[in-house]
């Protein structure tokens, strides 16, 4: 009984051991096939940039260019001014003037309306 119970194991083993080796085959077969093209076709999708800035006129001043000179062809960069209270709104203007991708939206706050309640 024990010598059946080996040889059923050892076919077992055997079986799993040919249809993994049938797999990995027939996968490198297919990749095998598999040819890169010399060349990457141009990429022309245009591209927004979308920064959110409160309170950043010294970080929109240092960084925003390295954004804005990039090699791309077609790109935009969207600046939020998010309800500044330092001079950011200033440096996007003048930064405007030199890059004509440049977008800038503001934000400003609103006064909150409260619910007036009744007196009894």
């Amino acid at each position: 009984m024990e010598t059946y119970i080996r040889l059923t194991f050892f076919v077992l083993i055997l079986l799993v051991f040919i249809v993994q080796l049938y797999y990995l085959i027939s996968n490198h077969v297919t990749l095998s096939k598999y040819r890169v093209a010399d060349e990457l076709p141009e990429a022309n999708v245009p591209i927004s940039v979308i920064i959110s800035a409160r309170n950043e006129s010294k970080n929109l001043e240092e960084y925003l260019p390295y954004i804005l000179e990039q090699n791309y062809p077609d790109f935009e960069v969207v600046v939020v001014n998010d309800c500044s209270s330092d001079d950011s709104y200033e440096v996007l203007e003048q930064m405007q003037v030199a890059y004509p991708n440049l977008k800038i939206v503001t934000i400003t706050e609103h006064p909150v309306l409260r619910p007036v309640k009744n007196s009894p």
